[in-house]
């Protein structure tokens, strides 16, 4: 009798074998090797296979100690038993489970290292398609992140589902069939790849130099920037940008101009790159350096006497000038009866100024409008200014003298008998004013100004009972602190005193031609605001 039969080993292999289009739509069969020892003068071998799925066992012979075949996935008992020379079988072996699982499906979709693009700045749903295993009840889907190493596991009842990931990540994944039996099936010996692009990364804002003499160009940060690419160029003598300074996977958001770079104009080109994002787009911008010395201290001083000077030839102003206004009147067409009051009011004023940059000289045109709040009744009158001015610099010092011609409207208040009974009308006249303005900087950003003004009310226009206004003196004076915003952008701030004054004869029912007078007189102390913006 022959000795027992031992089993070697069962290698299981991944291919499908070849068997009808209905047999596909139910199962599937997997092809097997197994390898017997030999046994000394056996002239055949016989193997039994069992399983649930086999309503009897099934019996292969062979007359070498190996057996393949194709078999459907499941739990399987198998045993062994040689013959001999005779044709006499020997026992048979111990029965051996052993399962055949589900095959690892191929994946179709997405497609091995496939870079997907989005438009998502944190999540994009992905569809995910493999091959379907028949006798599969269901599939799960294993996703492990490269970058992260985070794990997300899904399951899916047909051979595709759509399962929401991180973008700016790269992903392996498999599919697990699991059999109708809730047994287990086998993956891919090679896991599918893919990358999910995450949105474009925003350009970077780049911010101006506010003046001549910088020291560092920086630019706001792209949210999922992790480096960016510059370029600091300069412009030749023939108009050619050369470069200056390049660096790529720079990380910082800012670059230092050294004040070993000459003078001129300059270009400073940046985008943004982030870890599977889209770069960003191109900023650029264009800016002057300040040609000369540019040493701590020269530039300090080359800073003030640079403040005095305007860097545009085009200006606009403007102020708001806030108090309570103190009105007196004179009625002399009433006995001279007298009327007072204090309303809160202000003065709103716009202008724009042109200064020549070959001479000294510019010009400003300005239009303002002051109103009061009184009973209730909001009452404004307006004016309008020219102006031609001479600037005069010396050392830190900037004086600017100016002269022209003004229309202004003042307005006279009559009490119409009950209290608080308030009516007015405006008087109109126009003349020259003169005046001037004196400006010290003490750094290059801080201050101080004072101003004086005064009208000449030479040429009466229009009164309420048709007399000519006669010439009287008006005039506004002011101290202000400045404060350099940007280069092209100064702050003022401060105080200012303004009297406005204007009469003409009045009718007088009680002596007539007795030369009384109506008399307007406006006058308060403002809390100035004026910003001069050039463009």
């Amino acid at each position: 009798m022959l000795n027992k039969l031992s089993l070697l080993f069962i290698l299981i292999t991944f291919s499908l074998t070849a068997f009808s289009a209905e047999e596909k739509k139910y199962s599937l069969k997997r092809q097997i090797n197994l390898e017997l020892e030999e046994v000394e003068g056996a002239s055949s071998y016989e193997i039994e296979l069992q399983s649930k799925n086999l309503k009897k066992p099934q019996t292969f012979k062979m007359t070498t100690p190996a057996w393949k075949a194709a078999i459907r996935p499941a739990e399987y008992q198998l045993r062994m038993r040689s013959y001999d020379s005779r044709g006499v079988p020997g026992p048979w072996s111990e029965s051996i489970p052993f399962l055949v699982k589900l095959p690892g499906p191929d994946l179709h979709s997405p497609q091995m290292n496939a870079q997907i693009k989005t438009d998502e700045e944190k999540t994009y749903k992905v569809t995910l398609k493999w091959q379907e295993v028949p006798g599969t009840k269901k599939y799960r889907v294993d996703i492990i992140s490269t970058v992260s190493g985070n794990k997300t596991s899904e399951t899916f009842s047909d051979n595709s589902g759509e399962v929401k990931l991180s973008v700016a990540d790269q992903y392996t994944w498999t599919v697990t069939p699991i059999s109708k039996s809730n047994e287990e099936g086998e993956a891919q010996d090679t896991p599918g790849a893919f990358s999910l692009i995450g949105k474009k990364i925003e350009t970077p804002k780049i911010n101006k130099p506010e003046d001549i003499w910088p020291e560092k160009i920086t630019w706001d940060k792209s949210e999922y920037a992790d480096s960016y690419t510059f370029s600091l160029q300069r412009q030749n003598e023939k108009g050619s940008w050369e470069r200056v300074e390049a660096q790529q996977k720079f990380t910082s958001n800012e670059v230092r101009i050294l004040e070993t770079y000459p003078g001129g104009k300059y270009k400073f080109v940046v985008k943004a790159e982030g870890q599977l994002r889209e770069d960003s787009g191109v900023a650029k911008i264009e800016f002057d350096v300040f040609v000369g010395d540019r040493s701590p201290a020269a530039v300090e001083e080359s800073k003030l006497r640079y403040s005095l000077e305007k860097p545009t030839d085009w200006y606009f102003i403007a102020s708001y000038l806030v108090t309570m206004v103190n009105y007196t009147g004179t009625h002399g067409s009433d006995g001279n009866r007298s009327i007072f009051y204090n309303a809160p009011g202000g003065t709103g004023r716009l202008g724009l100024g042109y200064t020549d940059p070959n001479t000294s000289r510019g010009y400003l045109g300005i239009l303002d409008l002051t109103g009061v709040t009184l009973a209730g009744q909001n009452v404004t009158w307006a004016s309008a200014e020219g102006h031609y001015i001479w600037r005069k610099t010396w050392g830190r010092n900037l004086f600017r003298p100016s002269a022209g011609i003004f229309y202004k409207e003042l307005v006279e208040t009559t009490d119409t008998g009950g209290d608080k009974n308030f009516s007015h009308e405006k008087i109109t006249y126009m003349g020259p004013h003169v005046g001037f303005d004196f400006w010290r900087p003490l750094t290059y950003r801080l201050g101080w100004q004072i101003n004086a003004r005064v009208y000449y009310g030479l040429l009466g226009m229009s009164s309420p009972n048709g007399k000519k206004p006669e010439a009287q003196l008006s005039y506004q004076m002011g101290i202000m602190g400045s404060y350099r915003i940007q280069q092209n952008i100064m702050g003022f701030m401060g105080w200012a005193h303004r009297f406005d004054h204007a009469s003409y004869e009045a009718n007088s029912s009680l002596v007539p031609g007795s030369g009384a007078k109506q008399d307007a007189q406006v006058a308060g102390d403002f809390f100035n605001l004026l910003l001069e913006w050039g463009f």
